[in-house]
């Protein structure tokens, strides 16, 4: 996001559009974290488990409410 912003063509453009560029690039130096609850910080691996997780019980409920209306 940073390189994008400085990459495009601002040379020459208003004062305003700069400044709004300047804070792009400010606030996309800034490393993110995503937190549980403010509590705890989840890592990238802890959210794919989680997401796994969350797509294996959707479809093992979608395979029963499937087998429960067939029978």
């Amino acid at each position: 996001m940073r390189d994008a912003a400085f990459g495009c063509d601002w040379v020459g453009t208003a004062i305003h559009f700069q400044r709004c560029l300047m804070f792009i690039i400010a606030t996309a130096n800034k490393a993110s974290q995503l937190t549980a609850g403010k509590f705890v910080t989840v890592s990238n691996v802890t959210m794919m488990n989680v997401c796994n997780i969350y797509v294996c019980l959707y479809v093992c409920k979608f395979i029963c409410m499937k087998v429960h209306i067939c029978i």
